[in-house]
């Protein structure tokens, strides 16, 4: 046998929560006071079953409200990480090719600096556009060069799931 408390039988029960909800269940053969009822395991799942709609409503009114961003958080952390990846991997080539030996830092960067930004800020479909707005000029190659920017936007297009230039 249960021995079975209400919450309508409890002075300290969480604000809302169903009064017929079992507020403490316990196996034993006496009830600890009036307040206890006695009920069989079947019972107390038949009791339940009555007023889970009940206990569910309260349940979720307990819930904090979902924050509607949830869902895009990731994708602009995604976003953002792969611009990153991009943009190391492009630094990375320049310095294998020798960029700061060459005195091209600053014509590189100047060239490149909205399209970092919008790869920073997980912009991609902007970071296209403004890598198409780069002028390449013979003096940035090895470092841009109409097929490199080609392949970072290619790149991009790929992790958007559209079909490569």
């Amino acid at each position: 046998m249960l021995a079975v408390l209400l919450y309508e039988k409890k002075d300290n029960k969480p604000a809302g929560i169903p009064d017929q909800w079992p507020a403490e269940v316990i196996e034993s053969s006496v009830l600890p006071n009036e307040d206890w009822i006695a009920m069989s395991v079947a019972e107390l799942d038949a009791h339940k079953a009555t007023h889970q709609a009940a206990y569910d409503t309260w349940y979720a009114s307990t819930l904090p409200p979902p924050d509607p961003d949830a869902a895009y958080l990731n994708v602009v952390k995604n976003a953002r990480a792969f611009g990153d990846s991009l943009i190391n991997s492009s630094a990375a080539s320049n310095i294998r090719y020798g960029i700061t030996q060459a005195g091209k830092t600053k014509l590189i960067g100047d060239a490149v600096k909205e399209a970092v930004y919008y790869l920073q800020s997980g912009s991609l479909y902007e970071a296209m556009t403004a890598i198409d707005a780069i002028a390449v000029t013979p003096e940035m190659s090895p470092f841009i060069t109409a097929e490199t920017l080609l392949m970072f936007k290619n790149k991009i297009r790929a992790y958007l799931g559209l079909a490569p230039l």
